[in-house]
């Protein structure tokens, strides 16, 4: 979501229905983490890289996978 300069009114909106190279839509949990936006759709976490606008995969590789987390 992006925000007009006043910070009152969505100028655009992206709708997200999956993370990564997930093959089917799931539900995406949101959170901050030590000034980062998490996504997780239960399997990996995920953070949203402001300078390229991207949703990448949380550094830290396979420590980071969750089991159960939302289901």
């Amino acid at each position: 979501m992006q925000l007009d300069e006043t910070l009152q009114k969505a100028i655009e909106v992206e709708h997200i229905t999956r993370l990564g190279n997930t093959p089917e839509e799931s539900t995406i949990h949101i959170m901050k983490l030590r000034g980062r936006i998490i996504l997780t759709d239960g399997n990996l976490f995920y953070t949203y890289e402001d300078l390229t606008g991207e949703i990448v995969p949380y550094p830290g590789g396979p420590e980071y996978q969750i089991s159960g987390f939302g289901r």
